[in-house]
């Protein structure tokens, strides 16, 4: 954000953060009602608009705890043009299903196995409450969970980026922080992620351990899988693409992720193009961008996985698109991890 910018929203955003601060206070301390849901709540959220690698860390968890229990993912579905509250099913996969559920709810139903439900709407309670009245549920995931305060978690995971500066950002609208370091006091997972693989990172764990004295720590980073023809299915090994001209484009939250994982594997794109995240792509959007890319002598183009759930007007458009897979992998705390999860999952009296 340019200087000047910055300087008119600031103001707003010490009002944001008093509001914010209060709301917070309210629920801690019982001024305003949380719902609680029969079966265990597991929250993944953050602090700030963008990835941090929610998505990818709910697919984990929910590929994981589905090898034991059934688990119902409960997500708002943002981007979607509906408003009704939703359960995804796989006869529902069609191109254009981003428009009705979200591309990130169609991104882990494609990933995901069926003892996994995904459930998408506005209210999580009574979303919740649906998918227990329509098939089993053992636990819940609650997707992008940590400001949804009107529902009780019993686990509350927070993601925070490896690799900017947390304690630099302004809050809404100067910044892209929803809350202050100080929402994490009561928080039971720091999950950092973008680590090298030796779990590095740019964050003070010190000033972390601080503000959320009871969480445990643990890391990640992203493990690439090999590409897909998002048209044909057809998959290449990443070495197939070095050599090769291509141009990237991703209407994600963080940008950067994905052309740091390019640089990782030794890819280098004739250019790559950014749209807002979310961004629906409409059939011009690919046509210039094929068009661009022609120009510039690219034999293809290449996305992010999430980017190709908003791709149903790629037919046609004169050159192959293809998607870059990634999920998530731990390098440090997973065994922490799994016995913080294995203790909420425990049986109630």
């Amino acid at each position: 954000m340019p200087s000047w910018a910055n300087q008119i929203t600031k103001p707003f955003s010490y009002v944001m953060q008093g509001l914010v601060r209060a709301r917070r206070a309210a629920y801690r301390s019982g001024q305003k009602p949380v719902a609680h849901l029969p079966k265990p709540v597991i929250s993944v959220g953050n602090l700030s608009v963008g990835g941090t690698g929610k998505t990818p860390a709910v697919s984990y968890l929910a590929e994981k705890l589905s090898t034991l229990w059934h688990v119902a993912i409960l997500t708002r579905g943002y981007g979607r043009k509906t408003r009704q509250n939703m359960t995804l099913r796989s006869d529902l996969l069609d191109p254009k299903a981003s428009l009705l559920f979200g591309d990130e709810p169609v991104m882990l139903a494609r990933q995901l196995p069926d003892r996994v439900s995904i459930h998408v709407g506005s209210s999580r309670y009574k979303l919740g409450l649906h998918a227990l009245s329509t098939s089993r549920v053992d636990t819940y995931l609650l997707d992008d969970g940590f400001q949804h305060l009107e529902l009780h978690r019993d686990l509350d995971i927070v993601m925070l980026d490896g690799q900017k500066d947390l304690w630099s950002e302004d809050l809404l609208p100067a910044g892209s922080l929803r809350e202050k370091d100080d929402a994490l006091s009561d928080v039971d997972v720091l999950w950092i992620h973008r680590c090298d693989t030796q779990g590095r990172h740019a964050l003070d764990e010190t000033r972390l351990h601080e503000l959320a004295p009871k969480a445990i720590v643990i890391k990640s980073r992203y493990e690439t899988l090999d590409p897909v023809n998002i048209l044909t299915q057809e998959s290449q090994s990443i070495e197939s693409l070095r050599g090769r001209k291509f141009l990237t484009f991703c209407g994600i939250g963080n940008p950067d992720s994905f052309e740091q994982t390019l640089t990782e594997l030794d890819l280098h794109p004739s250019h790559c193009k950014h749209f807002q995240d979310h961004h629906v792509f409409h059939r011009q959007d690919l046509l210039a961008l094929s068009k661009e890319a022609k120009g510039q002598g690219a034999e293809l183009l290449l996305t992010t996985e999430k980017d190709a759930m908003r791709l149903h007007q790629a037919r046609r458009i004169g050159l192959p698109v293809w998607m870059l897979p990634v999920r998530m992998k731990i390098v440090d705390g997973e065994d922490a991890l799994w016995a913080r999860l294995e203790k909420v999952m425990r049986p109630r009296d």
